[in-house]
């Protein structure tokens, strides 16, 4: 797909600003549409430009999530260099970067998920098997009865 076969110049510009943007919202605003613009292009009458702007809108998303990954691996694995400030005096002592393991375990489990994916075991005391019983309500039938 071809952002560029779409004819339409609104449409193409906002395409193209969804791919940098990932929001229909920001990307809207960015080339001075309305964000409803994009829904009824989704919604055309004609099936050949509807068609069209759903397979190119299809991978511009695709292009913005890219995008979101890179940046949640940078900030998990590179880290994101934050200023140090005293509390005391409100100075800047200096910069550290912070890495974000919770976007680290986001991406193993999207890529892994094989193996990164939640598990969980159900056991009795000290890991033996789980016994299962129930009470159905009714008194146990007796012979006396």
């Amino acid at each position: 797909m071809n952002i560029n076969d779409i004819q339409h110049v609104k449409k193409r510009r906002f395409l193209k600003a969804y791919a940098e943007e990932g929001s229909i919202t920001a990307a809207a605003k960015r080339v001075k549409i309305d964000r409803t613009s994009h829904y009824h292009w989704m919604n055309a009458d004609d099936e050949k430009e509807r068609e069209a702007y759903r397979a190119a809108f299809e991978y511009c998303h695709n292009i913005a999530a890219d995008l979101l990954e890179e940046e949640a691996r940078r900030r998990a694995v590179e880290g994101v260099e934050t200023d140090i400030i005293s509390r005391v005096t409100g100075e800047r002592l200096g910069t550290e970067t912070k890495y974000s393991d919770t976007l680290l375990i986001f991406l193993l489990k999207g890529n892994k998920p094989e193996k990164f994916k939640e598990r969980s075991e159900l056991s009795g005391p000290g890991g033996t098997p789980l016994r299962l019983s129930w009470d159905d309500g009714d008194e146990e039938e007796t012979d006396d009865d």
